[in-house]
């Protein structure tokens, strides 16, 4: 990679980075999965539009061994805030000077609740070929990709309009015939994307199962949804997590982030004082509205994992007294 930025347009840079990348995985002895952007525009997914990033699933084993590649290629993680680190985990996005696309590097993809290393597998039993700038370039087959736009936007349908659109473009024109149908079940089964979807694949014409007793995992995926995925959502999430003193400073930093990660944050700020004061009034207000909507989200799913807790506790208490 030795072209300069200013000499490659975001389109091209994203076309020619997508066999790049894979000829560097395979070069390194790493399965990598090409994912969104290109491939659901071949499979009728979603309407062709510029991407901003490159996006890569890693099978999991071999994902430390794919970032030192990158790594040592010239690329560098995006600077984070603190929120930013601790909230995302599943995915880590590099940059690099010479191009003007993001890469993001995914461990695994929220929405699946098999084990990453399940989950990577399937899909890359049944990935296809498709030609990228004259170069083949391995993808998820089009029943994959349905279930990770599907997922992709789910998760983000609250934070940007596109997703909803997205969502509505696949739900209202994609077709399938009676055998894709019973074999996308199939694979949402053993993905763990078959209660995470459900009202998607039903809306696709997919017959699924009874509904299962739900997971803390799922219960955990639909409060994030349903509290649209917001930063109030994430702060009440982590600050369940944490106890002591750590939850103090995560408190804190909350409340008064440093001024480095505020101008991170928010960029277009001047780094004034009047300027980083409003910007933290903002912050605070924008906190308060998500919060409510997230505080709810939580509880009712926490009353959901604990009913289900104690329903299955009394379930196992009644097996027991008949075995006896």
């Amino acid at each position: 990679m030795h072209t300069r930025s200013a000499q490659l347009r975001l389109e091209d840079a994203v076309a020619v980075g997508w066999p790049w990348v894979h000829r560097l995985a395979v070069s390194h002895g790493v399965r990598a999965l090409l994912i969104k952007g290109v491939a659901l525009e071949r499979h009728g997914l979603r309407a062709p539009h510029v991407s901003n990033d490159i996006d890569v699933l890693i099978e999991p084993a071999r994902f430390d061994v794919f970032v030192a590649a990158i790594e040592h290629a010239g690329w560098h993680e995006r600077a984070s805030t603190l929120a930013g680190s601790v909230f995302t985990t599943h995915s880590r996005t590099f940059v690099h000077r010479d191009w003007p696309c993001d890469l993001d590097v995914h461990r695994f993809f929220p929405g699946f609740l098999a084990e990453p290393e399940t989950v990577f597998d399937e899909l890359w039993r049944r990935h296809e070929a498709i030609e990228v700038a004259h170069q083949s370039c391995p993808v998820p087959d089009r029943a994959s990709s349905i279930l990770i736009l599907a997922l992709h936007s789910l998760r983000g349908i609250s934070a940007l309009p596109r997703h909803a659109t997205e969502l509505a473009h696949l739900t209202a024109t994609t077709r399938l015939s009676d055998d894709e149908a019973v074999d996308l079940a199939v694979l949402a089964r053993a993905t763990g994307s078959d209660e995470t979807l459900r009202g998607v694949l039903h809306d696709l014409g997919v017959r699924l199962g009874p509904p299962t007793p739900p997971s803390p995992e799922l219960l955990q995926w639909r409060a994030r949804v349903s509290s649209g995925g917001t930063a109030g959502y994430f702060w009440l999430t982590h600050l369940r997590r944490t106890r002591g003193r750590d939850r103090l400073r995560l408190i804190a930093h909350g409340i008064w982030p440093s001024r480095a990660e505020l101008l991170l944050h928010r960029p277009e700020i001047a780094d004034a004082a009047l300027p980083r004061l409003r910007a933290r009034v903002a912050r605070w207000r924008r906190g308060l509205r998500t919060f409510p909507s997230a505080a709810r989200a939580l509880w009712r799913h926490r009353s959901a994992a604990s009913y289900t807790r104690s329903t299955r506790s009394a379930r196992s208490s009644e097996a027991m007294n008949s075995a006896t």
